[in-house]
């Protein structure tokens, strides 16, 4: 296998659904060819995915994205096919992303819906900030990294000392806690 590696720019032969294909990430020659390869696998994770999206288009533009973001990381000397690896790749980010948007909205629905169902009550919206003074300064600096700045839970969890699982599982303890006051 002759292989051309400078900055993650590699080309070489890969391993694509069982087929050797010649791919080049600096000129993008043989991107085509993964693509058609990997038609199937795209259309399963758009259906997989399209439901917790916007549209079908939507999830299978995402999905694309993905794929494409999986070739340029792709790295062919941990042994694995680059269709299983794109595969693991698409499907995390996809989840990544559901899982980001679900607990965004989880936060909206406890500011935006519920001042919709108030009528947008000045004194509402005060009552919300309340529930959030007694939080430290800590906390509010993780909220406002995640739902303000859009910074990923991973980012976010590995500044502060927490696992990914372990931050969101606290941020919803915290959103809990501010809904029960």
């Amino acid at each position: 296998m002759q292989l051309v590696n400078s900055k993650n720019q590699f080309s070489g032969y890969v391993v694509v659904c069982n087929e050797n294909v010649y791919i080049n990430v600096a000129t993008g020659l043989g991107f085509n060819r993964v693509f058609e390869l990997m038609k199937n696998s795209i259309k399963r994770l758009t259906y997989k995915y399209y439901p917790m999206l916007e549209s079908f288009e939507d999830a299978k533009q995402e999905v694309c994205l993905n794929v494409f973001e999986g070739i340029l990381r792709y790295d062919p000397n941990k042994g694995a096919s680059l269709s299983t690896f794109l595969n693991i790749f698409v499907t995390n980010k996809m989840n990544n992303k559901i899982r980001d948007f679900s607990l965004r909205n989880k936060t909206q629905f406890l500011t935006t819906v519920c001042l919709e169902e108030f009528g947008g009550d000045p004194l509402y919206k005060m009552e919300l900030k309340k529930r959030t003074e007694c939080w430290d300064p800590k906390w509010k600096n993780i909220i406002f990294r995640i739902f303000v700045l859009d910074e990923k839970i991973s980012n976010v969890a590995s500044d502060e000392g927490f696992t990914p699982w372990g931050l969101t599982r606290a941020i919803r303890r915290k959103l809990n806690e501010a809904r029960k006051m």
